[in-house]
């Protein structure tokens, strides 16, 4: 059974979920945006509930629904939403998104889907949809997205860099203008692998910026359970137990969430 995931308000528990706590989700939760004056979020293919608990977290008011095709996936969330101080602002739905139906219409969406098109599946069907679009595609995803959408609204996704011209395509031709986007470098030395991406039904240009992940040297043995980051200037205390981080990579992760706002 894999050990709990601490963060500083919340944990994630995430031994029947096929995709674990990962660097995607974490960058994905401390940069997705909401709209001034936003009060509701959707997280799609929630997974642990990772990003919807992040959400909850850096958006005080703000009510946070997770959907999930995967039963044991949606039960996870369930479970991590119920433990955590935002649970009276927290849900979790078992549903294919194209079988998700509501009348609500979101300030903010976030998605860290499937991104494998092709290859040899796993065995293991949680991992499968999880990892592949074998029930679900990116036509799907912004389709749907551009009907569950507020008019303000803003759709945050993170995809692998090859497919950075598909998406802007697609989101394209269902009527969404990308309005942010962040390339992400393993280390200067790497050609980029992931690409943060957010858009929303208004026309302007887009903001671009760059993300080196490792750009710090982090020891792999760091011991810190307390560290202090630097957030606008200001001093904010982080409680987070560095030790439970699987890599150097990672923990640098946490530092540039940590001065995104997410103060995890």
């Amino acid at each position: 059974m894999s050990k709990p995931f601490h963060f500083k308000q919340f944990s994630i528990v995430q031994d029947r979920c096929a995709m674990k706590v990962g660097t995607d989700g974490v960058l994905l939760g401390a940069w997705a945006k909401m709209p001034e004056g936003g009060q509701v979020a959707l997280d799609i293919g929630t997974g642990t509930g990772l990003i919807a608990l992040m959400l909850a977290q850096r958006f005080s008011e703000a009510k946070v629904k997770g959907i999930d095709i995967d039963e044991s996936a949606a039960k996870q969330a369930e479970e991590n939403f119920r433990t955590s101080p935002f649970a009276h602002r927290l849900s979790v739905e078992q549903v294919a998104l194209q079988d998700f139906q509501t009348d609500e219409k979101y300030d903010s969406i976030v998605s860290n889907p499937p991104f494998f098109t092709n290859g040899i599946l796993p065995e293991n069907k949680q991992r499968q949809l999880a990892r592949h679009f074998t029930d679900f595609s990116l036509e799907l995803l912004f389709d749907k997205v551009s009907t569950l959408l507020a008019a303000q609204g803003i759709f945050a996704i993170i995809m692998p860099i090859s497919e950075q011209e598909n998406i802007l395509r697609i989101a394209k031709e269902n009527g969404l203008h990308c309005q942010e986007s962040c390339v992400v470098y393993p280390n200067p030395n790497k050609a980029a692998k992931r690409i943060l991406l957010s858009f929303s039904f208004q026309k302007r240009e887009s903001e671009n910026s760059t993300l080196f992940s490792h750009l710090e040297r982090v020891e792999k043995r760091f011991q810190l359970i307390g560290i202090v980051g630097v957030l606008r200037g200001s001093l904010v205390g982080i409680q987070a137990p560095l030790y439970r981080f699987r890599s150097s990579q990672f923990a640098q992760v946490f530092f540039f969430a940590c001065r995104k706002g997410a103060n995890i």
